[in-house]
């Protein structure tokens, strides 16, 4: 029996690599207040740096043959006016290394200059774009932020235009994989003919109240892995018993590297504090000095913890993630709290828990996250584009009414096809512009009104389309409208029968019954 001092080399199993992936927190800045923030801690004691350009100018041209790729993450790069002349250089340096980028959706409000949209077009590699829940208004709520989850589809479809391998990234919570969310994500990433990818929520700060069981997380690799969907995973626990441990090509504990803002150095881009954080100057780093630094050393021979000692999976799992067993844990000594434990034992060969999983064997999908990060990758079988469609809608209020469109009358003179003011964003422009245009064009409205706010964001599917819209809330002293050859009638009505003759269209009517029950409950109508 091996005892608990037993190292073991974590890149043993794929080979010696020559090159570095490089995390790279470039800037903190951030524009949401998620709850479970991994970065908190390190943004309440260092502010809000960033990394000037001309370190990081030094620090590219010194380790230009020891990058192999390069992920910026960590705090919203496109909040940077830097950001553009970052890529940039890395791209004169290293023109053949692949560039990644996380997001959490910052990128599509900086796609109207059309200077910055050719660069980040021309010289992003991969793209990971943040969306946590199917459900805008949820996702809104969840990341402290509306319009968070339209901005972020944005940014899916900016990286889908330009032919840029995209993924969805979603942190996986307690809340996040509940089945009907993560069926629901596989759906909008197969439509979308994008990846998807769950990152096991990582306690950073100490909190615990967002870390999913091990239940929790096994039961969703099942679901994730149905219908022959590829699944791959850098995670050494949940890769070892599922079967999918397939890191990316040049995965390695000790040569993956996280830069922070203020230029502290972990081998991990979840082990901010001591002992695994380096202070050291970047502009002075040479990458191939960093495997000696005891934290990297550390990181690249662990401790296997008694428990494993028998487990037919340690030469894979070897413990589980040095992450979780240190943050939960507080020390190596002890196994993976996902485990499902106590051991695998050769009776289970080859060990997999996803028992009916049939890969596609698809592998056309980014690559760069799992060099570095231990994580789940999925490609859907069945991918598909759809025409996507960008819409806006209005929900017109005066003196207490509302105003209701109807598209058609049944042969008995009835109304039917209840409907709101609005229509599709034309390019170029902006949704509330898009929105003064129907107006005009659908009911003639020019004047006497105004646009008070953005209520919320909603997709539907219909005929082969994927809507995606946003409801705005406008305040009108007009009463009489011309309408358009599209409606037949228009009325003022009630909320309460405004919100029953909804329920019968197919698009998102949960806003607007959320919305006419504020105005129900006294909550002002001008509330956003």
């Amino acid at each position: 029996m091996k005892n608990s001092e037993t190292h073991v080399t974590k890149s043993s199993s794929c080979g010696p690599p020559t090159t570095w992936t490089v995390g790279w927190g470039f800037s903190s800045r951030c524009d949401l207040n998620c709850p479970f923030c991994y970065s908190a801690l390190s943004r309440s004691q260092v502010g809000h740096p960033e990394i000037d350009l001309k370190t990081a100018n030094r620090f590219l041209k010194r380790n230009v043959n020891s990058i192999g790729s390069i992920n910026f993450g960590t705090g919203e790069s496109f909040l940077s006016q830097r950001f553009p002349g970052l890529l940039y250089l890395c791209k004169t340096y290293l023109p053949s290394v692949t560039i990644a980028v996380t997001t959490n959706g910052a990128l599509a409000d900086t796609l109207k200059n059309q200077k910055n949209a050719t660069i980040f077009a021309s010289m992003i590699d991969e793209l990971d774009v943040s969306i946590d829940f199917a459900t805008p208004s949820r996702h809104d709520e969840w990341r402290g932020k509306s319009g968070t989850w339209l901005r972020a589809i944005s940014s899916v479809e900016f990286g889908i235009l330009h032919g840029i391998p995209t993924t969805i990234v979603v942190v996986g919570t307690p809340e996040t994989l509940e089945a009907d969310n993560l069926i629901a994500l596989l759906i909008l990433a197969a439509e979308m003919g994008v990846a998807l990818r769950v990152n096991i929520f990582m306690p950073t700060t100490g909190d615990l109240s967002y870390l999913p069981d091990s239940n929790q997380v096994f039961d969703a690799l099942r679901l994730l892995a149905q219908g022959g969907n590829s699944v791959r995973s850098s995670d050494r626990l949940l890769g070892a018993l599922t079967g999918t441990f397939k890191p990316g090509k040049r995965f390695s504990s000790y040569r993956s590297c996280r830069i922070l803002p203020d230029g502290r150095i972990s081998p991990s881009t979840y082990l901010l504090q001591t002992p695994w954080v380096t202070r050291m100057d970047i502009s002075d780093l040479l990458l191939e000095e960093l495997e000696h630094e005891a934290s990297f050393q550390l990181m690249a021979s662990s401790v296997l913890p008694e428990a494993c000692s028998e487990c037919f999976v340690q030469d894979i799992c070897q413990g589980g993630s040095v992450e979780r067993r240190w943050l939960i844990n507080g020390s190596l000594h002890q196994k993976d709290p996902l485990c499902p434990g106590p051991v695998l034992d050769s009776t289970s060969n080859p060990p997999n828990l996803l028992e009916k999983h049939q890969d596609s064997g698809q592998r056309d999908g980014p690559e760069v996250h799992l060099d570095y990060l231990p994580t789940v990758l999925v490609i859907p079988a069945q991918r598909r584009r759809p025409e996507i469609v960008h819409c806006v809608k209005a929900i017109v209020q005066s003196s207490g009414k509302f105003l209701l469109l109807w598209r058609s009358r049944q042969a008995d003179g009835k109304l039917k096809e209840p409907d709101l003011p609005g229509g599709r964003i034309r390019p170029g422009e902006t949704p509330e512009t898009a929105l003064e245009r129907e107006l005009f064009e659908e009911i003639g409205l020019a004047s006497n009104y105004h646009i008070a706010g953005h209520i919320a964001d909603w997709m539907y599917r219909s005929s082969g389309r994927l809507r995606f819209g946003s409801t705005y809330l406008v305040n009108s002293s007009n009463t009489y409208f011309e309408l358009s050859e599209e409606h037949v009638e228009a009325c003022w009505v009630t909320p309460a029968s405004m919100e029953s003759i909804l329920q019968e269209t197919d698009w998102d009517t949960q806003i607007v019954s959320r919305y006419l029950r504020q105005v129900a409950a006294g909550v002002p109508k001008s509330a956003i």
